[in-house]
């Protein structure tokens, strides 16, 4: 996002100082588009039929406005046809929304996935359009006035999942905080700037917003709970990182988070660069493209380990694809589309892209102004980055001849996943990545009292958390040196089994199969509390019976509930972190018996079954309170599996042959795709 008025100097993103050269290139460009695309219009309907243009997917678009005819207007999401539909192939059309105002100079889109809005800031008035990308017919709305709040420019914007719309303030200093709902205020930040300052775009991760500004080399921080936004501070003072900043231009811009909030990728126009920076460590790493270098771009938008990047200086849209570290990536073909024009920010929805499209002042304006609603073509992915890289091996071996391992917890950070022993307490580690195949004692069995591990969880700290069997205790280890942190004692009982674990944004939960209890254990980014009973199932649904009981367990993303799974039983149940109500998961009369491990992503819950061999996924409802139960799959090399974690489209699936005393060796994790 770029400030047109409020920054000094020459930059080689500031288009508006030298919009001759640019736009001519811009013109050129989106001519040959048309042209392109008019030809093969004709060639495929021959010359009697009308001609129409197209965009860069292929779907029809307005046409160009004539010498003399003044000020195009584009068409809008609610004038798409059923024949534009049917010239894209089935695809929903290319399409444009519209925003009110001759002066609105758009800056920041942010998308929220569950009401289908989108929202976009005015970089003049501090105005907040909003719209939706719904099939139903959608007009574009003012949201927030402008110039109110002290809110006078908008620039980055993002919506989190507890339904928070954070906005940049650009000159401004200040950023705010608004309910997407209700518009109300939520709380204003302000940086207190001492000279100039641009505060340019925002991510939020599950635990802070940060907040780029392209004058001063510090990013900004707001730390954040499900119910509270902290106060924003200066978090990372850039001086002496490879980011380098050049005094009057546009320095760091557009910034995006990993899924895991374990890294921000950064882009920065005036260097042409991507830099990594690790919330853990406050680490900078510039992004390895290889030979190739990024236009300069602008808004950025991370999904998975794609990153998508406008370029301002093109007219274009750039897919990378990151390493699995996110180190270093491949640029792949870039995309446009002729209703583009200065395109600053970009947000993803379903397989498309809204694309703000900001113009270029001093240049006559084509009003209205508008937001474009493209299609993401299929061939832009970088097709090498995925031949590159090691082919996942189908199972990994596990050192031992009694070892019949248990739990499993995955690293997105380093590609590192853990197993534990059942017998031992030994955690091995191996690296889906390496295409070894192999695994290595990470700690050694009956260190610091753990005789035995079942559940496992990395957390975005990189605290490694293990459930410790019948010793009725729970350890925390650090994933890169393994050193202790933690070991956690519930109260003595004669009989226990500390079952699996998961973790929120605030807190650690370990079930028990024998004691009808949860465990709790707080928690803070730089500490670990205390484990205490927190949950007593006595007058709830769940019951205890003889047996293993309460099993697997995985909290939503947002951390207000807990799914868990009762092993002799096969029932699920929701469990409000809120309110501690326990609700059974209605499966339509289904059950999942032997039910172990269990995997959420998102709204589709992936429940081990150890007999028969077998995962099955389960759609749950928007509460979470129902769920559809899916086709189970299995591989000939699940042996009574307990456990899985997720990496990319692929499942690492423990077989621990719990159910033999003459198991076949060596004990394995077989990586199978997701179906």
């Amino acid at each position: 996002m770029t400030e047109g008025k409020e920054f000094s100097g020459a930059s080689s993103t500031d288009m508006r100082n030298r919009p001759d050269a640019i736009s001519g290139k811009r013109r050129a460009l989106r001519l040959l588009l048309v042209l392109a695309t008019l030809c093969l219009s004709l060639t495929a309907c021959g010359s009697s039929q009308e001609t129409r243009e197209g965009n860069a997917s292929g779907a029809p678009a307005p046409k160009e406005p004539a010498p003399g005819e003044g000020t195009a207007s584009r068409e809008t999401a609610t004038k798409q046809s059923q024949t534009e539909e049917a010239a894209t192939g089935g695809r929903s059309a290319n399409r444009t929304f519209e925003l009110p105002g001759d002066q609105a100079f758009p800056e920041g889109v942010a998308y929220d996935p569950s009401s289908e809005d989108f929202f976009v800031g005015s970089s003049e008035s501090g105005t907040i359009y909003r719209s939706n990308v719904g099939e139903a017919p959608q007009e574009t709305e003012v949201f927030l006035e402008g110039r109110t709040d002290g809110r006078n420019v908008v620039y980055g914007m993002k919506v989190d999942e507890q339904g928070r719309l954070f906005v940049a303030g650009g000159g401004t200093g200040r950023a705010f905080v608004y309910d997407t709902g209700s518009g109300a205020l939520i709380k204003a930040l302000d940086t207190a700037p001492n000279g100039e300052t641009l505060i340019n775009d925002v991510t939020v991760t599950q635990d802070a917003a940060y907040f780029t500004d392209s004058f001063r080399p510090t990013l900004f921080r707001v730390p954040l709970t499900p119910d509270g936004v902290g106060e924003i501070e200066p978090w990372l003072d850039l001086e002496g990182t490879p980011i380098e900043y050049e005094s009057g231009k546009n320095n760091l811009d557009g910034i995006a988070a990993s899924p895991d909030g374990r890294y921000l990728i950064a882009a920065q126009p005036t260097t042409r660069g991507l830099y990594r920076i690790d919330t853990r460590t406050e680490q900078v790493t510039s992004i390895d493209l290889g030979r190739e270098s990024l236009s300069a771009v602008n808004g950025i938008w991370l999904d998975g380990r794609t990153l998508y990047a406008s370029s301002d200086e093109t007219d274009e849209i750039l897919p990378v694809e990151l390493s699995e570290d996110f180190a270093s990536g491949t640029i792949g073909e870039p995309f446009t589309d002729p209703s583009i024009e200065w395109p600053t920010t970009i947000a993803k929805h379903d397989d498309r892209l809204l694309v703000v499209n900001h113009q270029v002042e001093g240049e006559p304006l084509e009003l209205p102004f508008t937001v474009s609603d493209i299609q993401i073509p299929e061939q832009s992915i970088p097709a090498s980055t995925a031949a590159d890289r090691t082919a996942p091996v189908e199972s990994y071996a596990l050192p031992g001849s009694a070892t019949f391992p248990e739990g499993v917890a995955y690293d997105p950070a380093t590609g590192d996943f853990f197993v534990g022993s059942t017998r031992s307490g030994a955690v091995y580690r191996g690296n889906v990545s390496d295409g070894s195949g192999e695994t290595e004692v990470f700690l050694e069995g009956g260190a610091d009292g753990r005789g035995g591990v079942t559940g496992m969880k990395v957390d975005g700290e990189g605290r490694l958390w293990i459930s410790g069997r019948d010793s009725g205790r729970a350890f925390v280890y650090d994933t890169g040196s393994g050193e202790l942190i933690k070991v956690l004692d519930t109260p003595r009982t004669a009989s226990t089994l500390i079952n699996d674990v998961t973790v929120t944004q605030d807190a650690a939960y370990f079930t028990d199969s024998f004691r009808p209890t949860l465990f709790r254990v707080p928690l803070t980014p730089g500490g670990v509390g205390d484990i205490e009973p927190w949950l007593d199932f006595g007058g709830t649904p769940v019951r205890y019976r003889d047996g293993f009981n309460l099993n697997g367990i995985a909290a939503t993303a947002d951390g207000r509930y807990l799914i868990t799974v009762q092993f002799n039983t096969g029932e699920l149940y929701r469990i409000d972190t809120e309110t501690e109500e326990v609700t059974e998961v209605d499966l339509g009369g289904k059950k999942l018996g032997t039910g172990d491990g269990l995997l959420l992503e998102g709204p589709t819950l992936y429940v081990v079954r150890e007999s028969p061999a077998q995962i099955v996924p389960v759609e749950l409802s928007e509460d979470f309170t129902a769920g559809q139960v899916g086709e189970a799959f299995s591989d000939p090399s699940l042996r009574f599996p307990t456990t899985i974690a997720r990496y990319e489209d692929r499942l690492l699936v423990v077989n621990s042959q719990l159910n033999t005393g003459n198991p076949k060796l060596p004990f394995t994790v077989t990586d199978v795709p997701i179906p």
